[in-house]
């Protein structure tokens, strides 16, 4: 937004990658004004509040605001070849609040311990390609000659913000989480 965003080759590539003809119909300047004032407008009438100028009531604005994720979240986790990888458990553009779960493996027969990396990246990202959010452990779990999808990792992402991961050993109900302010990750 803004005077960049009227140069030429930024609009022929954003008409490259998308496909599409980008409107110029609104001024640059004011777009991030106009938005501010639409998402105003969207919070007074949440409020059931009614909006006057002078003597006249406007009318609803009929539109729906939305937050959505912009960047997928998920853990680390190996692939078939033993590397580590991002898996997603919430997806780009997942509507917030929002809560995913997901499933995995032990990587181990016997396994008693299991540390989950929160990653910042896509699906199938090699896991230092992304960025590390927090990490926790699940320890003490009952030792299995199998591997079966027995560790349940939950991710509640709330409207202000806070994520909270959990995981649960669905063999023993053993629970670990750990909260992280999405908004601000290094400060959690």
């Amino acid at each position: 937004i803004g005077g960049g965003s009227m140069m030429p080759i930024v609009i022929r590539s954003l008409e490259e990658a998308s496909g599409k003809k980008v409107t110029q119909n609104c001024e640059a300047h004011c777009a991030a004004a106009l938005g501010a004032a639409i998402a105003g407008r969207l919070e007074y009438e949440r409020q059931n509040k009614v909006v006057q100028i002078g003597s006249v009531t406007l009318p609803p604005i009929n539109y729906f605001m939305r937050d959505i994720l912009s960047r997928a979240i998920g853990v680390s986790a190996l692939d078939e070849n033993n590397h580590q990888i991002c898996c997603e458990i919430l997806t780009k553009d997942t509507p917030i609040p929002s809560i995913q779960t997901r499933n995995f493996k032990l990587s181990e027969l016997g396994q008693t311990d299991v540390q989950i990396q929160i990653l910042q990246g896509r699906e199938g990202d090699k896991a230092d390609d992304c960025e590390a959010l927090g990490h926790f452990d699940l320890q003490d779990l009952p030792s299995r000659s199998d591997v079966i999808n027995r560790i349940e990792v939950s991710f509640d992402l709330d409207a202000s913000g806070l994520l909270t991961a959990s995981a649960r050993d669905t063999v023993s109900n053993k629970k670990a989480e750990l909260e992280i302010d999405y908004n601000n990750p290094k400060e959690s």
